[in-house]
């Protein structure tokens, strides 16, 4: 993941999750824009103190870089009282104040500073007193984790929209410990994908591992439907995903599928199991069952593209999938015909299926940010001009210069 995160935001209504972890008690917020909650207080013992940043126009933050832990809290300490504490060392964007039981080792707080410099300057309040007690302190870091079930394909633009949550704990080895217990999960049919939260990294949300993939072929075109798939190969472990293509050609035919289909499963050892099937009978057709090979990002004929349909989009991210630009276009623009990826160029080919989603492409796409990059729209013939590159004349020694002396 690559976006710094703005804040943590919280439904009306705080919907919890609690996962057991030794001593350590997970408590997920949903994202969304609310900040009129002060404190929110679970039916268990643990207590959570939350104070949200007391001004509307926020700096750019980094929480999950900039953050250190003050423990223990004697009882009734506040954020007021920890903002006393730090005044001269650091400016807390948020104060987290957390009471796991009366005991006073199991009252700490977490606190959000704005900088490098801030952090540093925290942890020169080793040991001193607060409220009469000597304090701990120090930074944490890979202590938060972030969770998803967002379909294969999805481009930075759907993931804001979808729901997914992240969840802080009091330390990094119980965060590892979650990771682990809730990566690969699949739940209701889509698999879940958990990682410890750092902005600095960017994940490619490109493919599938073809490890994990089989590929189906003879399917049933009137009668196969993912459901059918999905009962049939539970019997060799959970499925995390199915793709069943279907052309536009094929569905007016009344097809509901192009005759394959291509299935995720959750662990390698269940692809393995369902390649050893090597065939099945499905709705009365006997299905191939291969496995899926791994495919290289690398630049792709071109087949024939009409002209007047046809545009080049320039600075596409090299990770981004065919499958990602598709949707991308389809939802800003309009329905496609042809697609090529040129990575190594950061070009793509896209042909429409009308001449007027062709010109309005121009105008809707053109200084557009997509995956971080600002696209930028050209003619078809861009797509295949190659990099020209300018000989510069070197220096003219000074003696062919001269005229010669008569």
């Amino acid at each position: 993941m690559s976006r710094k995160i703005q804040e943590f935001e919280r439904t009306e209504n705080d919907q919890k999750i609690d996962v057991e972890t030794g001593n350590s008690t997970l408590t997920v917020r949903k994202r969304k824009a609310v900040q009129n909650q002060e404190e929110t207080e679970s039916p268990e013992r643990k207590k959570v103190t939350v104070e949200q940043p007391k001004t509307a126009a926020e700096p750019v933050r980094s929480r999950e870089q900039f953050r250190v832990k003050l423990w223990p809290l004697a009882s009734g300490v506040t954020n007021d009282d920890i903002r006393t504490f730090l005044a001269g060392y650091a400016a807390p964007l948020s104060i987290t104040i957390t009471e796991i039981s009366d005991e006073i080792a199991d009252r700490f707080a977490v606190i959000e500073c704005s900088s490098e410099q801030e952090v540093l300057s925290c942890l020169t309040r080793q040991y001193k007193h607060l409220s009469g007690v000597p304090v701990s302190i120090a930074r944490i870091f890979g202590n938060t984790v972030w969770a998803t079930n967002y379909p294969l394909g999805y481009n930075s633009d759907d993931v804001e929209k979808r729901r997914f949550f992240y969840a802080d704990f009091a330390d990094d080895t119980s965060a590892a410990l979650v990771r682990e217990k809730l990566n690969g999960q699949v739940i209701d049919g889509h698999e879940l994908q958990a990682e410890i939260s750092n902005p600095t990294l960017k994940k490619s949300r490109d493919v599938a591992q073809p490890a994990r993939q089989i590929h189906l072929h003879n399917l049933n075109f009137k009668k196969t439907t993912e459901e059918t798939l999905r009962q049939y190969f539970l019997k060799c472990g959970d499925v995390a995903g199915i793709n069943i293509p279907l052309s536009d050609a094929n569905k007016e035919k009344g097809f509901i599928n192009n005759g394959f289909a291509f299935i995720t499963f959750a662990t390698e050892a269940a692809a393995s199991e369902a390649l050893a099937l090597g065939k099945a009978e499905i709705d009365d057709r006997q299905i191939d069952i291969s496995a899926v090979k791994p495919k290289r990002q690398t630049d792709k004929p071109v087949t024939d593209f009409y002209d007047q349909r046809t545009i080049t989009v320039h600075n596409v991210h090299e990770t981004v999938s065919e499958t990602q630009l598709r949707k991308y276009l389809n939802d800003k623009v309009g329905p496609l015909t042809k697609v090529t990826l040129k990575p190594s160029k950061r070009m793509a080919l896209v042909e429409f299926q009308t001449v007027k989603d062709t010109g309005k492409a121009g105008f809707s796409l053109e200084g557009v940010t997509f995956e971080d990059l600002v696209l930028r729209i050209g003619p078809k013939k861009d797509f295949f001009q190659e990099e020209k590159t300018v000989k510069v004349p070197g220096m003219v020694p000074p003696m062919l210069m001269r005229r010669k002396r008569k």
